[in-house]
């Protein structure tokens, strides 16, 4: 009787170290992981800093306007100057998301939820990648600069990690999901007509090489098709994003600009990179699995939209690090992975401590050096009563705490003209980034303020730095 307990005592401690060695080797580095595991942590920190925007503001207060009147934002609430106008909302989705996220643990909660979408689709988009670690380590970098500028506040992150999921339901062959994906991202941002690019590759493919699948994969077409119509805006959804771009196009939005700038050399590198691995690999393309040869089509066609848009540049690059993993030849060099000493797991450490006290020293305001600075009340109060010798009419305020403040001039013979941008916040004054409408650039003069305008108040110059650190202008 004792016997059998005391055997089953040490059954059970052999078991438990058994597992206890197991778990301490699964999580055991190697020298090849160290560099690796620094540059995730620093992308971590990264992503707990991912800054706000303007338009941050107009999507959580559209998000809390959904939530309090149960109801679509079917037309514009905010605008003055085109109060009640037909509003097309596409992301619908993700300003309830951002909502929620605020009102439960403000500002750090909502950046820490976007920064983890971000380093979700990155990280994904690394694991595709397959090669030596040279390889891995340099698409990683690649990976971080290329999309570093979609890292913010703003349902580009959550079109960012659902194209990379699409990614990975492609490579596993599971087409049955995709609908549903289209379904989802066709609430929460317009981008998704890339994904619908991505499975048009996928049926491109079939009719080229696996006719087999060719039936299921038209029919997958079909449905994400069809799946963004499942939304506010109806049979009119596909219509209406020509449209929205169409208007994008036509009024110079940054985020159509023709990437010739200094910070689209990444995407030109990557661009070079791919086309000589394919010509080196032009005899054996035939010999690539189907998801490489996904993958190298897809990063071709997105190529060539980003020519036409910048904004396209971090999609391309989530498909491109694989695509050009898959063309490089393997490499025959075996080596013995090395457990990493003990210095290794003390600059893990270090890495992450430092990492902590950065995103606690950025965050030691509240997060105003991340965008989260709203305009003071008093300003607020100035802008609502401003009135210029023209009468005319000031402003719209767009956003939580007015943060996102339009302005709206419509001034009298012989200099009638209008300016209507999202980033004017005052009647006397701009922002730098600031685009004012055609006729406002030509128009352009500048003139002092009115004694009477409450924007020379003291509060309201006072934090005039908020908007602007230019002269007092005005779009005659």
């Amino acid at each position: 009787m004792s016997t059998a307990g005391c055997s089953d005592t040490l059954f059970v401690v052999r078991n438990f170290k058994s597992f206890e060695l197991a778990g301490a080797l699964r999580f055991r580095l190697d020298d090849d992981d160290l560099p690796i595991v620094l540059l995730l942590v620093a992308m971590a920190a990264l992503a707990c800093l991912t800054p706000a925007q303007n338009d941050t503001w107009w999507h959580l207060r559209s998000g809390r306007e959904i939530l309090e009147s149960r109801s679509f934002l079917t037309s514009e609430r905010f605008s003055h100057s085109s109060f009640g106008t037909e509003l097309q909302i596409h992301w619908w989705l993700s300003q309830i998301i951002f909502y929620v996220a605020f009102m439960l643990g403000g500002p750090v909660l909502l950046t820490l939820l976007c920064g983890a979408f971000a380093f979700g689709a990155v990280y994904g988009a690394w694991r595709l990648a397959p090669g030596i670690f040279e390889t891995r380590i340099i698409l990683l970098l690649f990976l971080m600069i290329a999309t570093a500028p979609g890292w913010a506040v703003r349902p580009q992150v959550f079109s960012m990690a659902l194209f990379t999921l699409m990614l990975h339901l492609i490579v596993r062959d599971r087409m049955a999901w995709l609908p549903v994906v289209c379904l989802v991202w066709a609430n929460v941002h317009a981008v998704v007509v890339l994904g619908l690019i991505v499975v048009g590759v996928v049926v491109f493919e079939a009719l080229v090489w696996s006719r087999a699948r060719l039936a299921r994969d038209g029919t997958v077409l079909a449905l994400c098709l069809l799946a963004p119509m499942v939304s506010p805006l109806g049979w009119h959804y596909w219509p209406r994003i020509i449209s929205a771009v169409a208007i994008s196009r036509e009024l110079d939005l940054q985020e159509y600009r023709v990437p010739f700038e200094l910070v689209d050399l990444p995407f030109w590198m990557m661009v070079v990179a791919i086309c000589i691995a394919t010509f080196l690999r032009r005899h054996s393309l035939n010999a690539l699995s189907r998801s490489d040869r996904i993958l190298l089509l897809s990063s071709g066609v997105l190529g060539l939209a980003c020519l036409g848009a910048a904004r396209n540049i971090a999609f391309f690059a989530l498909v491109a690090a694989p695509a050009v993993a898959a063309l490089l030849p393997e490499s025959n060099r075996t080596s013995r992975r090395r457990a990493a000493a003990w210095p290794a797991y003390a600059m893990v450490v270090a890495a992450i401590a430092s990492a902590a006290l950065a995103v606690s020293w950025r965050w030691r305001d509240g997060g105003q050096q991340l965008g989260w600075r709203p305009l003071s009340y008093g300003v607020l109060e100035a802008v609502r009563e401003c009135r210029d010798e023209y009468d005319a009419p000031v402003v719209r305020l767009r956003g939580l705490l007015g943060m996102r403040i339009s302005r709206a001039v419509a001034t009298r013979d012989p200099c009638r003209s209008f300016a209507d941008t999202d980033l004017w916040w005052c009647g006397h004054t701009r922002r730098r980034t600031s685009r004012p409408s055609a006729p406002a650039r030509r128009a352009r003069g500048s003139c002092p303020a009115s004694p009477r305008c409450p924007c020379s108040r003291p509060e309201a110059r006072a934090s005039r730095r908020v908007g602007t650190r230019e002269p007092c202008r005005r779009a005659r």
